[in-house]
């Protein structure tokens, strides 16, 4: 035996094996078989299949069906009909199933053959690789002032704690183009960066007198503040008018047939009418030293510059939507001139 089947594909293995390495990419293939040459072949060898194809005239377009149904690969490489192999011909429709080799095949040789559906015929190289796309937008580098939260006590490098130290305006230039002297400076060298440390941050209200006072400005400090409001208590009701007595003796003066005497007498007394009154209830204070609401301590942290790079990323960004605007214009101009010459 010259030739050792390897392994055959039907039409509904090819579709459960979809475009992969068994089809080559060719996705109206209807049967496929790969074939190992056991021994040493001679040029003229005539194969024959158990597969079959069509060969003939096309009798609808007249067009040859031979070498447009077939695929024949040695090595995993394309022969060519007519130089490396051949068909076998017949002048009208009818099913060939033999492949003459017009090139010697060795020992061990891969050869894989490929019918092709006739009425979607074979798949055409792919075209050339369009022009690359424009390059995408790149994310915006965190601009200098913007404040973030940090949830370790050492803030990254190109950042500074907002804890109200003094910077100088030479040395940080684009944090001081940025905040100036919003939160503070002691003469005109240098400014302040804002100090968060304990504080929580608030919204400005930007004119607005929603939530906050409409008059506040942007940095400015607010301290804290209990808004107003009332304990309601009763009052205990009017005793009304009440006298209170009191029991006791009394000495008197007795004697009878002239005789001079003296004695005790138990008698009650009572006090005045004191009138209506009442009784005050005090309130009495409690709770910490602030309100606040329960919260977690973090590091806030001021962008102070904007390395080379960030740099970069900013201008690449800006050129790339400048790019990407002319692109789009183009195209609109060409579809308009095709539209004009009545192409499209």
């Amino acid at each position: 035996m010259a030739f050792e089947r390897r392994k055959r594909l039907t039409p509904d293995q090819i579709k459960i094996a979809g475009s992969g390495s068994d089809t080559d990419g060719i996705q109206s293939a209807l049967e496929i078989e790969h074939w190992k040459v056991t021994s040493e072949l001679s040029t003229g060898y005539v194969k024959d299949l158990s597969m079959e194809y069509l060969t003939g005239t096309n009798p609808l377009t007249f067009d040859s069906w031979i070498g447009k149904n077939l695929l024949v690969y040695v090595n995993g490489v394309l022969m060519t009909i007519g130089d490396q192999y051949s068909e076998q011909t017949v002048s009208n429709i009818s099913l060939a199933d033999k492949v003459t080799f017009n090139i010697q095949l060795h020992l061990d040789d891969d050869v894989t053959f490929i019918s092709i559906d006739p009425f979607i015929g074979i798949v055409g190289p792919q075209g050339f690789q369009g022009d690359q796309g424009l390059k995408g937008i790149n994310g915006s580098p965190v601009p200098v002032g913007a404040i973030m939260t940090f949830a370790q006590a050492a803030v990254p490098e190109h950042y500074i704690e907002c804890d109200g130290r003094i910077l100088d305006r030479n040395t940080y230039p684009q944090l001081f183009s940025a905040i100036g002297t919003t939160y503070g400076t002691t003469d005109a060298s240098n400014f302040r960066v804002p100090d968060l440390r304990g504080l929580f941050i608030r919204g400005w209200s930007h004119g607005s007198n929603l939530y906050d006072d409409s008059t506040r400005t942007i940095g400015s400090f607010q301290d804290d503040a209990f808004e107003g409001h009332s304990h309601p208590a009763s009052q205990t009701d009017s005793a009304g008018s009440h006298a209170h007595s009191l029991a006791g003796w009394t000495t008197v003066a007795s004697g009878g047939g002239g005789a001079a005497g003296s004695g005790l007498m138990n008698v009650t007394y009572q006090t005045d009418f004191a009138g209506a009154h009442i009784h005050n209830v005090s309130i009495g204070t409690f709770g910490g030293s602030e309100t606040r609401p329960k919260n977690l301590s973090m590091v806030y942290a001021i962008k102070s510059v904007l390395i080379d790079t960030e740099l970069e990323l900013s201008s690449d960004r800006k050129e790339s939507k400048v790019l990407k605007e002319l692109k789009v214009s183009e195209d609109i101009k060409v579809i308009r001139e095709l539209r004009e010459s009545r192409v499209l």
